[in-house]
């Protein structure tokens, strides 16, 4: 229930008591959008009833199919099938290879409804159901299965975040990277603590309000040096550098791959991160000749952006602020921001986001189209490019993450979404920016 499309369902519903997530989780089919919306309406009120009494194993999901059990049920009580015929059915939908197939039982289905005195209208709206299990669908106890881990789940995030968003990091099982759920982490309060030599270990840990970021974390890091590591330790905590280089046999390059993940910082508190690494590297270098005569690099203390530029290096995003901040100061005036969206439905707005999640769909005409989960410091928004947009502008998603949008809000059950109009790298239009100022004060002179 983490995919966009679901976590929009599940707001856009109301609902989400276990009966209903189990349909949420089977009808959330790309073949099924204008039977979604039409289940959302009844689930809001909108009064309804069966198109046949013979259809009632459709009163638990409001009058609509959602699980294949009941695909087989329709095929067997309405178009006379056997059980073998009605399950093979199932899998003819289902399956794309099977596709060449569907002509065929389409019309054996309305005929042999026709022939068992229904008539033809019910017959096309009951087979529209049938079609949209195309590409793929689930059973109920499959759906049933989903829920019962999404709840689970659910619990495990609301009574221990740092823990649980922790896991699914270490996992990499989730639908997002892992700097969406230290994102995702931090909106719910929980600090994210950096490597530490003695603290962390090969997994992300959590703990009470805090999430210690593993070594795994560390892009050039071997597993072997990680694994030499951690045996290492268990004789004890490294209590220096020197008892680092005693009792470890690593490479210079593992070496500073946990250098500059700040892995030696509260090992060596009187030691600035350029001393720790002339020790680091003369130690792996020269056998160590030369690691007494520290240099004062000057004040020794790292700015602000050669540590994110180490961080970006080191973990493939920062940690110590959100990638939009350094732009932040460039906005004033000209952006709206995430938490703020629902006060501008039907108005264009431009926004800011780093790119969290994409999913390419296509329209009944088979035109691409494409839709964008962005996120800024303050909430995650959905937005969608359809297909016009997304010819013009779709490309520079394989190369940016971080981008400006241009787009009107939407509001549809009560949840929000942005459709682009345009986009641009982030980069990019803040380069535009300033040869716009310059040239408008050159011209000014």
């Amino acid at each position: 229930i983490e995919s966009p499309a679901t976590r929009q369902l599940l707001e856009k519903a109301g609902r989400v008591d276990f009966e209903h997530v189990v349909i949420y989780s089977s009808i959330i089919r790309p073949a099924a959008n204008r039977f979604t919306n039409l289940m959302l309406e009844r689930i809001h009120g909108t009064p309804w009833k069966l198109p046949h009494p013979d259809l009632e194993f459709l009163n638990e999901s409001y009058g609509i199919m959602v699980y294949e059990e009941q695909v087989s049920m329709a095929a067997r009580n309405l178009a006379g099938f056997g059980y073998a015929e009605s399950d093979y059915i199932r899998k003819v939908i289902s399956r794309p290879s099977l596709e060449h197939l569907v002509p065929a039982w389409q019309k054996k289905f309305i005929s042999g409804m026709l022939k068992r005195g229904y008539n033809k209208k019910l017959a096309l709206n009951i087979w529209g159901m049938v079609q949209s299990f195309s590409g793929y669908s689930f059973c109920k106890p499959h759906s049933a299965s989903y829920a019962m881990l999404s709840f689970t789940c659910a619990y495990l995030k609301a009574h221990f975040p740092a823990e649980f968003l922790a896991a699914v990091i270490s996992n990499k099982g989730g639908f997002y990277s892992s700097y969406a759920y230290l994102s995702e982490a931090r909106r719910w309060g929980v600090i994210i603590l950096p490597p530490n030599i003695n603290r962390s270990f090969r997994e992300y840990r959590g703990n009470k309000g805090s999430i210690r970021m593993g070594f795994m974390a560390i892009r050039n890091l071997k597993e072997k040096a990680i694994l030499h590591i951690l045996d290492e330790r268990k004789s004890g905590d490294f209590t220096s550098l020197e008892d680092f280089f005693m009792r470890t046999d690593l490479n210079l390059a593992d070496a500073m791959s946990l250098t500059n993940a700040g892995c030696f910082t509260k090992l060596e508190l009187g030691l600035n991160h350029q001393q720790v690494a002339f020790k680091i590297a003369c130690h792996y270098l020269r056998g160590g000749k030369g690691e007494n005569i520290l240099p004062s690099f000057g004040n020794g203390v790292l700015s602000h952006h050669e540590k994110i530029r180490l961080e970006r290096e080191s973990f493939g995003f920062p940690v110590s602020e959100h990638p939009l901040t350094p732009w932040l100061p460039l906005f004033a005036g000209k952006i709206k921001k995430a938490k703020d969206i629902p006060k501008y439905v039907g108005k264009t707005i431009r926004l800011a986001g780093v790119l969290i999640a994409t999913k390419v769909a296509s329209t009944r005409k088979r035109e691409s189209m494409e839709f964008l989960t962005l996120e800024d410091e303050t909430n995650t928004y959905e937005c969608v490019l359809f297909p016009k947009v997304f010819q013009e502008f779709g490309d520079i998603l394989h190369w940016e993450t971080l981008f400006i949008i241009s787009g009107t809000v939407e509001e549809s059950f009560g949840v929000y979404s942005v459709t682009i109009e345009k986009m641009a790298s982030l980069q990019q239009w803040v380069r535009h920016l300033n040869r716009k100022s310059i040239f408008l004060a050159f011209a000014q002179r």
